[in-house]
């Protein structure tokens, strides 16, 4: 929960997590993520384990400087927020420091 607190606080344009959004559809993971256009930015063993587990979790974020957006997705919500954290460590406008006590 701490984690989401820390990309909440960060980002004021707004954060969206799905879960399985894919089953809304009824379309697999793949049928859904590449009609998309997301596949080609998904490194392959999350990929792979993304089809296996019929998983998706998706979050998009705004930066705090409203400028641009980012979509991450993984089978994994903690994996998937710390990406997210990464992302945000390295933004110059972030006014929440992110560090190894999230």
């Amino acid at each position: 929960m701490e984690k989401l607190n820390y990309l909440f606080a960060a980002c004021k344009g707004g954060v969206f997590i799905e879960y399985n959004e894919h089953k809304l559809y009824n379309e697999t993971v793949e049928q859904f993520l590449t009609g998309q256009g997301e596949k080609e930015y998904i490194e392959d063993e999350i990929w792979q384990m993304m089809l296996d587990l019929d998983t998706i979790i998706g979050i998009e974020f705004y930066s705090p400087a409203r400028e641009e957006s980012y979509s991450i997705y993984h089978y994994d919500l903690n994996h998937a927020l710390d990406h997210c954290l990464e992302i945000l460590a390295n933004q110059p406008y972030t006014s929440v420091r992110i560090g190894s006590n999230y």
